[in-house]
C-alpha cells in the first residue's frame, strides 16, 4: 500500500516546538510580535567553541569569529567565552564530527531545524546549549530537542537514529540520551500544539507560581482581578 503524506501549510521550527512545550501562550506571543528571533552572544560563543572542539581552543582565534558573526558583541562576553574554553579544556572527550550547522527538513512531519553537529558514528548528532549541565542526564527538554532532531536526522539519511549528544558548553559537558515513548508522545504532542498556534490559535492561559517568572508575564495575564488574586 502506498504511504500517503500529508501535506502540511507551514513547516514547524524545532525551536518553536520546544517553546510550546515549555508554555504555549509564550509561543503564541512570540508569533503575535512579528519579531524574529535573534541570535544570543552567549549561543553565538557556545557555537564558536563547539566548532573548535578536538583541537585546542585558541581565545582569541574564537573571539574574533564571534565578533565577525555579532559585530556589536558587548567586550565583557570574553569573561564567558574564557570560563567556557577553561570548562571544555577539563572536560571531554569530544567527539569528531563530519559537519556543522545542517539545516534539515521533514516532509512527513512539516518540521525542520538547523543541526548543530552531525557525527560519522553513534550519537549521529548533538546539539550545542548555553546553559550549565544538570547534575545528571539532560533536561527533559533536551530530550525533546534530541528527538525533534532525530526525527529529521532519519528522514534526512533514511538510518535508525537512536541517540544524540548534548554538549552543555559553559560546563565543559557532553553528555548522550536515548528519547524513550514518553519523550516522543510528549515531542509529537508540542509538534500539534506549535502548528496549531502558528496558524493562529490561541491556546489556554497557564497559571502557577513559575509564570511570575517569566519575561512574558505581564503581556500573559489577563486584566483584571480574579478571585484567586483576591483570596
Amino acid at each position: 500500500m502506498n504511504e500517503k503524506k500529508r501535506k502540511y501549510n507551514q513547516t514547524v521550527p524545532v525551536s518553536s516546538v520546544i517553546t510550546a512545550s515549555l508554555c504555549p501562550m509564550r509561543l503564541y506571543l512570540e508569533a503575535r510580535s512579528g519579531e524574529p528571533r535573534t541570535e544570543s552572544p552567549r549561543y553565538t560563543i557556545c557555537k564558536q567553541v563547539s566548532s573548535h572542539l578536538g583541537s585546542q581552543l585558541d581565545p582569541v582565534e574564537i573571539w574574533n569569529e564571534v565578533t565577525a558573526i555579532l559585530p556589536d558583541v558587548d567586550a565583557g562576553m570574553q569573561e564567558f567565552l574564557e570560563t567556557c574554553i577553561a570548562r571544555c579544556d577539563e572536560g571531554g572527550p569530544w567527539a569528531a564530527f563530519s559537519d556543522t550547522d545542517i539545516h534539515l527538513h521533514s516532509e512527513k512531519y512539516g518540521l525542520s531545524g538547523n543541526l548543530d553537529k552531525v557525527h560519522e558514528d553513534e550519537p549521529y548528532l548533538s546539539i550545542v546549549r548555553t546553559v550549565q549541565a544538570p547534575r545528571s542526564g539532560v533536561y527533559s527538554s533536551d530530550r525533546l530537542r534530541v528527538c525533534g532532531y532525530m526525527i529529521l536526522l532519519n528522514e534526512e539519511m533514511g538510518g535508525d537514529v537512536r541517540s544524540g549528544a548534548v554538549e552543555y558548553i559553559p560546563s565543559g559537558v557532553t553528555r548522550t540520551c536515548s528519547p524513550q515513548p514518553i519523550d516522543k508522545r510528549r515531542f509529537l504532542k508540542a509538534l500539534n500544539d506549535a502548528r496549531s498556534i502558528l496558524s493562529g490559535d490561541a491556546p489556554p492561559r497557564p497559571g502557577g507560581h513559575r509564570c511570575q517568572a517569566c519575561d512574558s508575564f505581564e503581556a500573559c495575564r489577563p486584566s483584571g482581578r480574579r478571585l484567586s488574586d483576591i483570596l
